[in-house]
């Protein structure tokens, strides 16, 4: 196993993205490197340390290839990033060539130092690894005559102990099918780590997720009332809620408010969009992390939780999600006296949008439940005892009088001029909502 304290820092040399950002995940460090974010070849690696990055980034030498990916053509680098397919390339050009001279700066610092470090490398495409692995040890170590370092070279295969002075070779496990952020699990065995799926510290974190007056709050406050449970409280943010405590991503103020905010590109968050957030991470947790106290359950609700379970997992990889859903007419009567437009089509719409993300993306989160808001005031306890294991927290009874159903006064109400998609209706159909009366199912138990 890797000595990790051993080391004063762990760099990404690349290939891709991933091992950058796993190590980030990881070590929950959001300090930034030369070679995070591109694609680099084995041997164009090798050369940018052989020069010392002279020329690196230089406008001079960047073209488009037939993709249209940005790159360096006498290395082959993909600077895959910093110019969008709308971005004009020369304010694309300016906006990046900062960041990457102090990277320079940066890069050349440590070569100068005699600093422990890891170095960590994922095998490109072709040539034989070892020899690679042992061409990129000699360019660092003629770079760097004072550095004391090792190099972790991850190969896509078995290939035994190569038994190389100064190098770790490990084979890296893939996803199937193959995913850009890799094996969490397996990254963290090659490193060390202890698997996401065991809460570090016997500490788990658990975002409720549903749409404005879905009964979000009600339910967070049933939660909270759990002794091993902690909340964010009294902090003057509207309904303590994490969104608006934090600086790094978009509050749904910032993307239309309720009723509307799913309708904006930006409002959904998945795994793919972590790496523009990678330097910002420690912030948002930073951010939170004084506004809980040191119980083991720490819960957080936001309504953009919603459509951002992909992205708060990788964040957290402990993480688990609490989904509840109300009958979009209720929902979106409720959330009109806080929308300009009193079109009561208009917060449906958002309600069909929100749901249709939150049962995609649940597809690929590890530990969640999904209940009612119409179970949870029927029966606070029945419903509860599919949530308590979620969060590997013990039963507490809740008084089943302290919920009162609003649904009715609502519903009476129902009125709309909508056509609902098949897929509109496959979705009602399977919370068990009709577009009449009875509006709720409740003959069935709902949820998973």
């Amino acid at each position: 196993m890797i000595d990790r304290a051993c080391y004063g820092q762990i760099v990404s040399l690349g290939r891709a993205c991933q091992p950058a950002y796993q190590l980030r995940r990881l070590t929950g460090s959001d300090s930034a490197h030369v070679f995070d974010w591109i694609i680099t070849t084995d041997a164009g690696l090798i050369h940018w340390i052989e020069s010392d990055l002279r020329g690196f980034f230089a406008r001079d030498r960047l073209v488009a290839d037939q993709s249209g990916v940005v790159i360096d053509e006498a290395t082959e680098t993909q600077f895959v990033h910093e110019f969008p397919p709308e971005a004009e390339f020369d304010a694309a050009y300016e906006a990046n060539s900062g960041r990457f001279a102090m990277l320079v700066d940066r890069w050349r610092d440590l070569m100068a130092s005699d600093q422990r470090v890891l170095f960590v490398r994922q095998h490109a495409w072709g040539n034989d690894a070892r020899t690679s692995a042992l061409r990129l040890h000699a360019a660092i170590t003629a770079r760097a005559p004072r550095l004391r370092f090792d190099l972790l070279y991850l190969t896509p295969d078995e290939q035994g102990d190569w038994r190389e002075p100064g190098i770790i070779n490990r084979f890296l496990r893939q996803p199937e099918p193959y995913e850009w952020t890799g094996d969490n699990n397996a990254w963290g065995e090659v490193l060390g780590y202890p698997s996401p799926a065991t809460p570090m510290l016997g500490r788990r974190h658990v975002f409720i997720c549903g749409l404005h007056r879905s009964g979000t709050s009600v339910l967070h406050d049933v939660l909270a009332t759990h002794p091993d449970v902690t909340t964010f409280r009294e902090t003057a943010a509207p309904r303590d809620e994490g969104q608006h405590l934090q600086s790094v991503i978009a509050s749904d103020a910032d993307l239309g408010g309720p009723g509307a905010f799913a309708f904006d590109a930006r409002a959904r968050l998945t795994e793919v969009d972590v790496p523009r957030y990678a330097t910002r991470l420690a912030t948002l947790r930073t951010e939170w992390a004084p506004l809980w106290d040191d119980r083991p359950i720490r819960v957080e609700k936001s309504p953009p939780n919603i459509v951002r379970t992909r992205f708060l997992q990788e964040v957290m990889p402990d993480a688990r999600f609490v989904f509840i859903v109300r009958h979009p007419f209720a929902v979106a009567l409720a959330t009109l006296k806080w929308m300009r437009s009193k079109n009561v089509e208009e917060p449906i719409r958002h309600w069909l949008r929100a749901h249709h993300i939150m049962l995609e993306d649940a597809r690929k989160l590890r530990r969640s439940v999904c209940v009612r808001y119409e179970d949870l005031v029927a029966g606070a306890d029945d419903t509860l005892s599919r949530i308590w294991p979620i969060m590997d927290a013990a039963p507490v009874n809740v008084d089943d009088a302290a919920f009162q159903d609003h649904n009715a006064d609502y519903l009476a109400k129902a009125h709309h001029r909508l056509e609902f998609s098949s897929a509109d209706r496959r979705l009602l159909a399977h919370f068990g909502y009709r577009l009449e009366a009875p509006f709720v199912e409740t003959h069935r138990r709902f949820g998973w």
